[in-house]
């Protein structure tokens, strides 16, 4: 892990109590997420002494470079905290000491000192969320390249993939990701840029604006895709891009590729624990070099195109990638990618979103009745039905345990709850309002399926509808 250091910050108008303070919590939350060996204040003062520097004649950026040189870490957070009439105002950044690039920024208006300490950890997310994805999100050709795995739901897969390798990325190369953006629509790119920011939940795993822009890149690869097999273009979903980043950055620093991560949890376990409520179907891809891939952002372009060509090459009856990709339900894509050394991870994740969630109820009590409300997105769609799946608990897995699963089921053998159309009341706003009661702890599946027709009278099939729920309820 990368060794960093929170030196002390500028201040005006705050005692020096408070800024140690401040700083002191930032370097916690920063320790809190287990991504950094982080040197807190004492350790840092007392290294400082035994060579006889002073930290307090720092007041620029070269002289806190120098402090993480001379602390052997690979990054320094500097910063400033400020009151400005009422209100206190931080601003922080995360330096890379040898070259001195920003790997990641923060900055925030508070009306009190408790406000900004209860910001802390979404202040520390922000730092390093940058910094994972630039260093995550690079790939290139190098040595041979091993064939990759991954497969989707439903049947068995065949193989695909390729892959590459992590550390910051040269300043040079940002020159590629802002040619994509010089050719995209002024308005498609600002929307994009305005949700990226606004999306406050999974923060660590947000976009820099160079990953954004070769993700809309691909984005437009995909279309292409799906436009040459009758599907409609899907849009961008920036938290399923964010749960995709951890996904790849978790599967290429561990060793491993499918659709398990190391906590046990499935794509659809992954989203809903994010806060996604719409259904999700992933699509996976892996590459492996016996040497080291270089970093170019041209190059993981490359590498994303080639991985969704491979998902598009299968035929029937293991064509279960290209499927996904084309199924025409499917309204937005997250799209991750991670570079590390020697090992290149990529994650397609189709989003299926035609309910708004009134409050959605992500956990409940055994025994205790909560109500899951929906309405549908889009006019002449009506509510058809629900089935609700009962599973344990994930449990931890190893990485040899991870490589060896194939396809991952959409749902369990139990079933909790099955609800038919005559049974669902639609109330005078278009909501239905669903009572669900569970019996046992553990996660709860809810799958709703919806049609473009009112239901009538007769059987019922959920054959053809289409599922419009990925809500995950955690029941203890």
């Amino acid at each position: 892990m990368p060794t960093v250091a929170v030196l002390d910050f500028a201040t005006e108008g705050l005692s020096r109590t408070e800024m140690r303070t401040t700083v002191s919590l930032i370097t916690s939350a920063l320790f809190r997420m287990g991504r950094f060996v982080v040197i807190d204040t004492t350790e840092r003062e007392s290294l400082l002494k035994e060579i006889e520097f002073s930290a307090a004649e720092c007041a620029d950026d070269s002289c806190a470079l120098k402090i993480g040189k001379l602390l052997t870490a690979e990054a320094v957070v500097v910063g400033t905290v400020a009151k400005l009439g009422s209100r206190l105002v931080l601003t922080c950044r995360m330096l890379e000491t040898a070259t001195g690039k920003t790997l990641g920024a923060a900055d925030g208006a508070y009306s009190s000192m408790d406000a900004l300490v209860d910001d802390v950890q979404r202040i520390a997310g922000a730092l390093a969320a940058q910094r994972a994805v630039a260093s995550g999100g690079i790939p290139a050709a190098n040595p041979a390249p091993a064939s990759a795995a991954s497969s989707n739901t439903a049947k068995p897969q065949s193989t695909v993939g390729s892959s590459a390798a992590a550390t910051p990325l040269p300043t040079a190369d940002a020159s590629y990701a802002a040619a994509i953006v010089a050719k995209l629509p002024a308005d498609l790119w600002q929307r994009y840029r305005t949700m990226n920011a606004a999306e406050t939940r999974s923060a660590d795993y947000r976009d820099t604006d160079e990953t954004l822009a070769l993700k809309l890149a691909q984005l437009g690869y995909i279309n292409t895709s799906r436009a040459r097999n009758g599907a409609s273009p899907v849009e961008l979903d920036i938290l399923a891009s964010r749960v995709a980043n951890r996904q790849a950055m978790e599967a290429a620093q561990n060793g491993f590729r499918g659709h398990w991560n190391l906590r046990g949890e499935k794509p659809y376990h992954r989203y809903a624990f994010a806060g996604g409520t719409d259904h999700v179907a992933e699509n996976a891809a892996g590459s492996w070099t016996t040497g080291e891939f270089t970093r170019s952002y041209e190059q993981v372009s490359s590498f994303m195109v080639e991985s969704h060509d491979r998902f598009m090459a299968e035929r029937a009856p293991n064509d279960g990638h290209k499927k996904n990709c084309i199924a025409r339900e499917h309204t937005h894509v997250g799209l991750g990618f991670y570079l590390a050394k020697s090992a290149f991870a990529y994650y397609e994740e189709f989003v299926d979103r035609y309910l708004e969630f009134i409050d959605p109820p992500f956990q409940a009590a055994v025994g205790k009745p909560v109500e899951v409300a929906v309405r549908p997105l889009k006019e002449g769609l009506f509510t058809y039905a629900v089935i609700t799946y009962y599973e344990p608990f994930p449990k931890a897995m190893t990485v040899a345990q991870v490589n060896a699963q194939g396809a991952y089921p959409d749902y369990t053998s139990v079933q909790e709850h099955t609800i038919w159309p005559w049974d669902l009341k639609t109330d005078g706003e278009g909501a239905t309002r669903i009572p669900l009661t569970f019996s046992r702890a553990g996660l709860y599946y809810v799958q709703i399926y919806l049609d473009t027709k009112k239901p009538s009278g007769g059987g019922a099939d959920t054959r053809g509808k289409i599922q419009g729920s990925g809500l995950v309820v955690r029941v203890e």
